[in-house]
């Protein structure tokens, strides 16, 4: 990797990453981003319903995108579970239990300074631009710092409201080493039967219960399914059912997105280090493409059950792929892809607010053209770049900073020199 990119590698406890992750982190973000100029870009710059075919197609393209948010949670699940079921599942020698300790510390150091940084950003900016008054937004703001907004108010929070995703992925780390222990079943196949019943459990729940569409209540049992999703492809992964590709995983796993983190949020650093190497098997690769004509038969389906049930084992057979195919490991692990996947929390923290922003300068500046595609292409080709540009900033400024597990130590300990130097120059 180009010196340069160096600076924007994902800080981890032992200083391992599995890069296929990191690249489906991409892949997942890359979604998102696409959902959102989309939706963003109709909401300010209106558009005639319906679109006319052509434009139509574009929206079939990009309308599915907001599913990599389902990813995120399948990456969680996966990443979440590993220094678990590591020590359970693989029964290493010497192998250390997993800290409760270090895990929620970790996940209070590593996580919250750039989601209450960007609260507090977000909460200045609509206040001074008077979209909300100071009294009328604070309670939305500390139901957000608290991860409560959805239960309290009954929608996204008013300061981010891309944050939604960020409370079920809260609710599911409080419950991930309770769920774990699963993997303290010795017997494989019980494990994945217990797996499998809590995915169908969800699916029933979704079914049956339904959020109203368009909702975003941060309902955990809405989305369960795709965090036992990330379990079950623990299981395989360390069990040997999948093939590593050669060269292309530099080492762990982590337990840190969001999405860790969540997927998202970066969630892949082991608080206890340690190298996964999962056994390999005779199970023959498969080849991805194949993936490719799913995907877009699943964007023809309407957000209903058949697309509820299909997704989780499609996100399954992705990971899975991730690993067993030798082109898309490739893809995933090369380049900018996982560094871009390594940077995704803050990409997520930041970019609709980028997107609302340049679409409505676009909206009230006339300069829309009225076809939703090109105007999608508009507001792309001025938003990205400054997402981009402000990804990297507030990642090398607050993210990775917070990455480094002692970093509130190193910090204590420059203000204390700084105040002793202070003094002793009085």
């Amino acid at each position: 990797m180009a010196g340069g990119m160096m600076e924007f590698r994902r800080i981890t406890t032992s200083g391992r990453t599995i890069l296929q992750i990191d690249g489906l982190r991409f892949l997942a973000i890359a979604a998102v981003l696409l959902y959102h100029i989309g939706d963003i870009t109709d909401k300010y710059l209106k558009h005639s319903l319906p679109l006319p075919w052509p434009e139509k197609l574009v929206w079939l393209i990009v309308g599915k995108g907001f599913l990599g948010v389902q990813l995120f949670f399948m990456i969680s699940g996966f990443v979440l579970a590993l220094p678990f079921a590591r020590q359970s599942v693989l029964d290493e020698e010497g192998a250390r239990k997993p800290s409760l300790r270090a895990y929620y510390l970790r996940r209070l150091t590593r996580l919250e300074p750039p989601y209450v940084l960007t609260l507090l950003l977000y909460f200045a900016l609509l206040v001074h631009h008077k979209t909300y008054s100071f009294h009328e937004l604070l309670p939305h703001l500390w139901a957000s710092l608290f991860y409560v907004h959805g239960m309290g108010f009954g929608e996204s929070s008013w300061v981010n409201r891309s944050a939604w995703s960020l409370e079920v992925e809260v609710q599911f780390y409080l419950l991930a080493p309770l769920a774990a222990r699963v993997f303290a079943l010795p017997a494989p196949l019980c494990r994945r039967l217990l797996v499998l019943a809590v995915l169908v459990l969800s699916l029933l729940s979704a079914a049956l219960f339904p959020l109203p569409q368009g909702s975003h209540l941060p309902a955990l049992m809405e989305h369960a399914q795709f965090f036992a999703t990330g379990f079950l492809l623990t299981d395989i992964y360390l069990r040997g059912g999948l093939r590593h590709a050669a060269n292309l995983t530099t080492g762990t796993a982590s337990g840190d997105s969001s999405p860790e983190s969540n997927g998202r949020e970066g969630s892949g650093d082991d608080a206890n280090g340690g190298t996964i190497a999962p056994k390999k098997s005779g199970v023959p690769a498969l080849p991805a493409w194949w993936l490719v004509p799913v995907l877009v038969l699943l964007c023809c389906l309407p957000w209903n059950w058949a697309l509820m049930v299909s997704l989780p084992w499609y996100f399954l057979a992705i990971g899975i792929a991730a690993f067993q195919s030798a082109r898309f490991s490739r893809f995933l692990s090369s380049g900018v892809v996982p560094i871009v996947g390594g940077m995704v929390y803050t990409i997520y923290l930041l970019h609709a607010q980028i997107i609302s922003g340049v679409a409505q300068l676009v909206g009230e500046h006339g300069a829309g053209s009225g076809d939703f595609g090109r105007d999608c292409l508009l507001v792309s080709a001025i938003s990205l770049p400054l997402v981009a540009l402000a990804s990297a900033g507030f990642f090398l400024l607050v993210e990775r900073p917070c990455m480094n597990p002692r970093w509130p130590q190193l910090l204590a300990g420059r203000v204390a020199a700084k105040w002793r130097g202070t003094a002793l120059g009085r």
